[in-house]
């Protein structure tokens, strides 16, 4: 009988075992996750108020799916910090090998920031090819699957 028992332990031990390693495998993806920012658009652009909008596409390269909740991003443009957006409670639903877009909006005082960013952006726009240079995007995504969340996945992204 005390062997009957001791094979059961050890099969439900090997099966705690595996599926934890199984899940130590994929957070470390998620650690790896792939996204890319799409459609930066500067909108409303005067001189109280200046509107960025951009999408975030998360690519998910592990086999588990997984719900972002939030976000903490600073934004900077030419080495200098425009504005952080901050989202939570979102509960976006990001499949296995899947991909999914977090909208971000960004609403600028440009009387607040320190240099002149109406000027740099109009600035942009007469000389160049119609597209805003340096906007750097910093910060962590956090989420989390099944039962257990994960918090400070990084983002650091600029956009040329």
């Amino acid at each position: 009988m005390n062997k009957k028992i001791g094979y059961i332990l050890g099969g439900i031990g090997l099966a705690v075992g595996g599926y934890a390693y199984f899940l130590k495998r994929q957070s470390d993806k998620l650690t790896n996750l792939e996204y890319r920012f799409q459609n930066i658009k500067f909108q409303n652009i005067g001189i109280n108020n200046v509107k960025l909008t951009a999408d975030i596409v998360i690519n998910n390269p592990s086999d588990v799916r997984f719900v972002i909740n939030g976000y903490n991003i600073d934004i900077s443009y030419q080495g200098r910090q425009i504005a952080n957006v901050q989202k939570s409670n979102i509960n976006t639903l990001l499949r296995a090998n899947g991909v999914a877009t977090l909208p971000i909006e960004v609403q600028l005082d440009p009387l607040s920031v320190t240099e002149n960013l109406l000027s740099i952006l109009l600035s942009n726009y007469s000389v160049g090819d119609g597209q805003p240079k340096g906007i750097r995007y910093v910060g962590k995504i956090s989420g989390r699957f099944g039962l257990i969340g994960f918090k400070n996945i990084d983002v650091d992204y600029t956009y040329q």
